[in-house]
């Protein structure tokens, strides 16, 4: 069963206007897209090394450095268990993991065969970045991964939107991403 926590953990005020540095450049959030969360549990930690995480997507532009002007840049940062949310940041600390059982690893890597492909179906990957983070975030020393992506144009080809694709438009769009894959 899923549990949803209800909480914004991306607030605009804290995000809007924030420059993100890179190696090989700077990028300012300007808004936000989406976010979202996996929220699990202490068992679900110790059975599974499933961390709680929440992702939020923003629409960025490039202050300095390489790469695309307009780019998009996914943070994963890890949340507290479910129970803790309102239990002091000492607490939360106790909860910090590397990010090495985070998504946002599994996502750089697939972003990184694509780029060296050169697919053309996917966001290249011109930077990520894996942090720490602060003593007054949701989980101090806990991780936050940074993605920069190129902004593609075009349309998510997720659900619901794939439903609504007849089969020959799934099987060619599943074809074009196995063979970039191989």
């Amino acid at each position: 069963m899923r549990i949803y926590s209800y909480v914004t953990w991306f607030k605009e005020e804290d995000y809007i206007g924030t420059v993100v540095s890179f190696p090989s450049g700077s990028w300012k959030l300007d808004r936000k897209i989406t976010e979202n969360e996996s929220f699990n549990s202490q068992t679900e930690w110790e059975t599974y090394k499933l961390c709680s995480e929440a992702r939020a997507v923003f629409f960025c532009s490039k202050v300095s450095g390489d790469g695309p002007s307009d780019a998009v840049i996914k943070i994963h940062m890890q949340i507290p268990w479910i129970d803790t949310i309102n239990k002091g940041p000492a607490i939360r600390a106790q909860q910090a993991c590397s990010g090495r059982f985070s998504s946002a690893r599994g996502e750089v890597q697939a972003l990184s065969i694509f780029t060296k492909k050169n697919c053309s179906s996917t966001p290249t990957l011109p930077d990520s970045k894996h942090i720490r983070q602060a003593g007054d975030q949701w989980i101090p020393r806990g991780f936050m991964w940074y993605i920069l992506m190129e902004r593609l144009p075009g349309i998510n080809p997720e659900l619901p939107f794939e439903r609504e694709m007849d089969r020959a438009e799934r099987d060619a769009l599943r074809a074009a991403f196995k063979v970039a894959w191989l």
